[in-house]
This record gives structure tokens, C-alpha cells and sequence, in this order.
């Protein structure tokens, strides 16, 4: 017999904020191999997660998650992200010897609706980044 109890009735139906421009937190990433063999020597993947930066109440702890596709030949997706992460316009090579220095900044998105299949076979609707030129600099 479990010796905890759980009282669902307690439970708060999650509702996905409008779609729209927000400011969010990189609260996380993890650099990860692509899926595929062949794929991995054209490029690699940062996994972000982000966080609201002014959350709507019950939102404090809703996460983004986001792949950004670093293609060897031509990284022009994570140059759009960390253009609009450093509000600067990047022309060289970026030293990412400590990524860590990116936790806490703050990026403006454009966020949209999604769905998606779950793993039981449903249809679920998550908040996604609209697409990769869908981040811009945060205004100073």
C-alpha cells in the first residue's frame, strides 16, 4: 500500500499564453549530437531552455524549449540567436569556451502554438519559437 495520498482536485489545467513577442530568460542548454550518423559531421545541436522573463501568474516555471541547428558550413541560425542574445552583429568566429555566461540573458521571441504527438498517440499543443529568425534583440 503506497504511503502517500494525492488529492487531483487540486490539480490547475495548464493554459498555453496568447501567441506572441515575449522576453524570455536561456535558463539552460545542453550542445547534443545530431539525431543521425550523417548529420553529425555537417553540424551540431544547442538544446535551450528558456523561462518567461515577466511570467503571468502560474506561469512562474512554464519552460520554452528550443534546438538550435549549428550547420559547420553555414551557422546562420545561431547567428540570428546570438546576434539578438549579445545585440551585437557578429562577424567572426564567437569563442563558446564558457557558454555558461548566457544563463540569465534575455532575448526577445516571437512564440507561437504547436502541436505535436504525444508518446500515447494524442495531440498536444505546446508554446514553440516561431522559427529561427524569430528572435530579435531585446530594445536598450
Amino acid at each position: 500500500m503506497p504511503d502517500f495520498k494525492i488529492n487531483f482536485g487540486d490539480a490547475k489545467v495548464l493554459k498555453l499564453p496568447d501567441e506572441g513577442n515575449y522576453v524570455l530568460v536561456v535558463s539552460d542548454y545542453a550542445v547534443k549530437p545530431a539525431k543521425n550518423e550523417e548529420s553529425r559531421s555537417k553540424g551540431f545541436n544547442i538544446s535551450l531552455i528558456f523561462q518567461f522573463a515577466e511570467p503571468e501568474e502560474g506561469m512562474e516555471n512554464f519552460k520554452i524549449y528550443h534546438n538550435l541547428w549549428v550547420s559547420y558550413d553555414n551557422p546562420w541560425a545561431a547567428k540570428i540567436f546570438f546576434d539578438a542574445l549579445t545585440g551585437k552583429e557578429l562577424d567572426s568566429e564567437m569563442d563558446l569556451s564558457d557558454p555558461n555566461e548566457f544563463l540569465g540573458e534575455k532575448v526577445l521571441a516571437s512564440l507561437v502554438h504547436e502541436s505535436y504527438t504525444a508518446n500515447d498517440g494524442t495531440t498536444k499543443t505546446k508554446m514553440a519559437v516561431a522559427s529561427a529568425q524569430s528572435f530579435y534583440s531585446m530594445p536598450f
